[in-house]
């Protein structure tokens, strides 16, 4: 894993250096799905919207039907 150490277009200025990463824990997942509603495009037989579920996302093979970002999903 490579550690990054500058961040932004004036790091040969010294500014955009990163000097601690610091995030909570957390129990859940909330990647896919928040409270019942879809937090990315999930596949779904009646959505209206195709898109490409792996990188890269612009590329028009492999595209599946999907429901849009915040509908609500039954898990």
């Amino acid at each position: 894993m490579r550690e990054v150490t500058h961040l932004g277009k004036k790091r040969s200025y010294g500014y955009g250096k990163i000097i601690n990463i610091e995030y909570p824990e957390s129990d859940n997942d909330y990647s896919l799905i928040k409270d019942g509603l879809a937090m990315r495009y999930l596949p779904d037989d009646n959505g209206y919207r195709e898109v490409r579920l792996r990188p890269p996302y612009w590329n028009r093979i492999d595209r599946v039907r999907c429901c849009e970002i915040g509908d609500c999903v039954i898990a």
